[in-house]
């Protein structure tokens, strides 16, 4: 297989074995289509990468780490979005190693990307107030049903 055949391997991902191989939902395919997009407008705005010729060899790790700090910092996407973009790369780069074994090494240091940490929301408690009000409702109501008997 040529170096520029990234185009190729794509292709196959994106029309051939998601849906048939892997039977994916159309809107999985969608999302994995769309990490796609945003990983080449990456590689040719950002990175000055012909996007036409893109060999395989050019998406090594440090241009995937640096693909998700821009989708981070420059297009603000949250952590849990960078994840998905890194999953989708993740199941894209499991199938390369399948179909072209002389990526295996360039894949395994892909797959080695670790997942973005994204701090949990505070958690949210009713006010004592509102705890009481709650409660009180509650009691009532279940008065209201037990004279209804």
């Amino acid at each position: 297989m040529k170096s520029l055949d990234f185009a190729l391997l794509l292709s196959k991902y994106l029309t051939q074995y998601l849906p048939a191989q892997r039977n994916l939902s159309s809107n999985t395919i969608c999302s994995y289509r769309d990490t796609f997009k945003l990983l080449l407008i990456f590689c040719r705005d950002i990175q000055g990468f012909n996007i036409a010729k893109l060999p395989m060899t050019q998406l090594d790790r440090k241009c995937i780490e640096d693909f998700i700090l821009w989708l981070r910092n420059i297009r603000k996407s949250s952590p849990s979005t960078c994840n998905q973009r890194l999953c989708a790369i993740h199941a894209f780069f499991d199938y390369v190693m399948v179909e072209e074994p002389q990526f295996m090494e360039q894949c395994i240091q892909i797959h080695n990307i670790p997942k973005m940490v994204s701090s949990a929301p505070p958690a949210k408690y009713l006010t004592p107030d509102a705890l009481r009000c709650s409660v009180s409702y509650t009691h009532l109501r279940a008065h209201e049903t037990l004279a209804n008997l």
